[in-house]
């Protein structure tokens, strides 16, 4: 069953934002745009200082495939001539309550439909979710309740962005993969379907290997059956198209 409105998260201090921003689209994607920035800037401060960084080695950013080089150079952009807005939002917020404001803002907008925020609630961008202390239980039952909702949903409206944040969502390093019970048709699923529209021959290749890894685990019915789905899905909502580039390296916003 799909989540109803009232599971919504509660009310959540909004000190930081636009005095003027009411709507849960407008939060989220401020919040979605500044979360990114912060993260960027502490990164970018963190080793701009380091003679082995990558941003003290131009030859290392000309050599990224194109699509990266132009998302590196394009973030650098943007914390070079910085953000008034963002720059105020992290003035006023603590991290913990940062990262409460995307969350909840981010569950909200999913609820209502957004592709988008479905997609940064799946692959838990609040980064990470342990810093948010006291309340880390109860997003992690959240997160487990609506998960594989908004992953079943965006998935069948053709979303690849979501098809690769639900793979990632079951792999160990997944910082709340735990808290959604995975399926072993759901692990074959996913990884069948990377395989079938991965743009790349090396990652499709490695993305094979994990499906038949996973399918190894199934009884035949279940094989065939979780085949099946995956073929009728990309054939479906994904009519036989490959990602695009774009489209792998989306998560949950780039600047």
């Amino acid at each position: 069953m799909p989540p109803q409105q009232e599971d919504r998260t509660g009310a959540v201090d909004l000190r930081g934002l636009p005095a003027k921003m009411r709507s849960t689209r407008a939060k989220f994607e401020f919040l979605q745009h500044c979360s990114a920035y912060w993260r960027m800037k502490v990164h970018y401060e963190r080793n701009r200082d380091e003679p082995g960084s990558i941003f003290n080695n131009p030859g290392a950013v000309a050599a990224k495939p194109p699509i990266e080089r132009r998302l590196f150079e394009r973030s650098q952009a943007i914390i070079a001539a910085g953000d008034p807005g963002c720059e105020h939002w992290m003035r006023e917020v603590s991290i913990p309550d940062a990262n409460w404001q995307f969350y909840n803002a981010t569950l909200a907008e999913a609820l209502d439909g957004s592709g988008a925020a479905a997609l940064c609630f799946v692959a838990s961008s609040w980064n990470p979710l342990d810093v948010l202390g006291s309340v880390y239980p109860f997003l992690s039952r959240n997160y487990a309740r609506h998960a594989r909702h908004f992953i079943d949903r965006e998935i069948a409206n053709g979303s690849w962005p979501m098809v690769l944040a639900a793979y990632n969502a079951q792999r160990a390093h997944h910082g709340v993969q735990t808290a959604v019970t995975l399926s072993k048709e759901s692990r074959y699923l996913w990884s069948r379907l990377m395989e079938l529209g991965a743009h790349n021959p090396d990652f499709r290749s490695a993305y094979a290997q994990d499906a038949a890894e996973h399918g190894a685990g199934l009884t035949p019915t279940q094989f065939a059956e979780a085949d099946a789905e995956a073929n009728a899905l990309y054939r479906g909502a994904f009519a036989s198209r490959q990602m695009t580039e774009d489209e792998f390296y989306e998560n949950c916003g780039n600047l």
